[in-house]
């Protein structure tokens, strides 16, 4: 009995130690794992619902001997101290009907230390392990104790694609996060600047992509001797080479009947939902109000996201106001229009902001801000136009000569994720590896253009504030 208890105080020594451990909050180990450490520890066994549950599967392993974590040393038949703070550790992104194991010590995260288990709701069979193969099974875990950075709790546990999706006292509704993935809304593949070809095609900028944890980018289509649709056209073709989930925004150039109708194509039948418009470029690509002002007017009547790129962010602003529509500036990098776009949120309207990944980089005093209010807390673009030094030296003479673009695809993620995360090793899409150890796991040719609807979530309300506004101007007036 004395033995009995003497082991069962050096498990729940062990656990506490390592539950203990003063590690990041990123890099803490997830409430899964700890539920299981804790069970273990306490000598709980499963529940009567579940037959291979993970405190069972804990329990078990938690009781072989001798007990050895990972750092620890040798002291006779026992091992002591406290694993290392990132002692094998690794950071997995994984996204679309994949998982995302931050910080969890292989030694511990195997077949024989975790099971899973659908607690008898329904949820999926119970499957040991990770797999990397298909989609991991829903797992809703019921009364669980939970330690984590706020305490130790009784709590529900709901994984999802091997993420924990909620810790709750009572999960009753549960929310589906299939489809969450790294997106890069804005990139410059297989294009021409200034009659200079990028480095990158669609294959080997995608593959950057997917190197750096990035497993979408949504491309910038130009129209083909004016024609909407014959620039798609031109674009497919691009993309052929793709090795990934794409997507493509519309640049509008002018303004007419014709370009009025194609962008109904685009979005009722192309599956393009969002156009670009230029207030920069004079004599190439920027249009005046009237061009961006009827554009705002379609793009609202689309339910489509207008874009803008520009110099004069306070008055595309406050056009986008008076029409009443969604506006999305790209790459912001000057004090002057983030502060324009902030005072448009702060106001109510419907303004988002795309710092690019090479701004944040240069200049992180705001943008890194926890209290930022703007959108550069949205999103994070990378404009990714790849050129050599090579061509860049064209213009060593003149820099007007220099074609435009930086890169920024295959870094975007590890600078965001490693100032906020920790570095990305492995990216999984559509529930495979696609990128592990260096190297590209994914064929060129394998990628697939992603349609996508009007933004109804953005335009959401929009028809009463008009009506409200309307019923205003009708009003009678009154004498005082």
């Amino acid at each position: 009995m004395n033995k009995q208890r003497k082991n069962s105080n050096k498990k729940i020594s062990v656990a506490r130690d390592v539950m203990s451990q003063k590690m990041r909050p990123d890099l803490a180990w997830s409430p899964i794992m700890r539920t299981a450490i804790q069970a273990g520890a306490s000598g709980k066994r499963s529940t009567e619902r579940c037959s291979g549950s993970v405190l069972e599967a804990a329990t078990k392993y938690l009781s072989q001997r001798p007990l050895h974590l990972p750092g620890q040393k040798e002291r006779g038949d026992d091992w002591y101290g406290v694993a290392p703070r990132r002692a094998a550790s690794r950071n997995i992104a994984c996204h679309g009907s994949g998982c995302r194991l931050v910080g969890v010590e292989p030694a511990l995260w195997s077949p024989r230390a975790v099971q899973y288990c659908d607690a008898g709701n329904g949820f999926g069979e119970p499957r040991r392990g990770v797999s990397f193969e298909g989609s991991p099974p829903k797992i809703l875990i019921k009364g669980g104790t939970v330690a984590n950075a706020h305490g130790v709790e009784v709590a529900d546990v709901y994984v999802e694609d091997g993420i924990i999706v909620a810790v709750e006292p009572h999960i009753e509704q549960v929310i589906s996060s299939f489809g969450l993935r790294g997106i890069d809304p804005h990139t410059h593949l297989d294009v021409d600047s200034t009659g200079i070809k990028a480095v990158d095609d669609f294959f080997s900028g995608q593959a950057a992509a997917l190197a750096g944890g990035t497993t979408m980018h949504i491309d910038f289509v130009k129209p083909s001797n004016g024609s909407l649709i014959a620039g798609v056209e031109v674009y497919k073709k691009k993309a052929q080479k793709s090795c990934m989930d794409y997507g493509f925004h519309m640049v509008i150039h002018k303004w007419d009947e014709v370009v009025s109708r194609e962008m109904e194509v685009m979005v009722n039948e192309k599956g393009i939902n969002s156009f670009k418009f230029f207030m920069a470029y004079k004599g190439y690509q920027m249009v005046n109000d009237e061009v961006l002002l009827q554009g705002l007017k379609k793009c609202k009547s689309l339910g489509a996201l207008a874009m803008l790129e520009g110099e004069a962010t306070a008055r595309a602003v406050r056009l986008a106001g008076f029409v009443n529509t969604p506006l999305y500036v790209v790459h912001v990098m000057s004090i002057d229009a983030m502060e324009e776009i902030a005072k448009a949120r702060q106001s109510g309207q419907r303004v988002i902001g795309e710092p690019v990944v090479s701004g944040l980089v240069l200049d992180d005093s705001k943008l890194w801000d926890p209290d930022f209010i703007t959108a550069a807390k949205k999103l994070v673009g990378t404009d990714h136009c790849a050129f050599n030094s090579t061509q860049k030296a064209l213009g060593i003479d003149d820099f007007r000569k220099i074609p435009n673009g930086v890169n920024g695809i295959e870094e975007r993620m590890h600078l965001v994720w490693d100032t906020m995360v920790g570095k990305v090793e492995v990216t999984i899409a559509g529930g495979r590896i696609v990128w592990m150890d260096g190297q590209l796991k994914v064929a060129c040719g394998s990628g697939k253009f992603v349609e996508m609807p009007p933004f109804g979530y953005l335009f959401g309300g929009m028809e009463k504030e008009d009506a409200r506004y309307l019923s205003s101007l009708r009003a009678p007036v009154k004498r005082q």
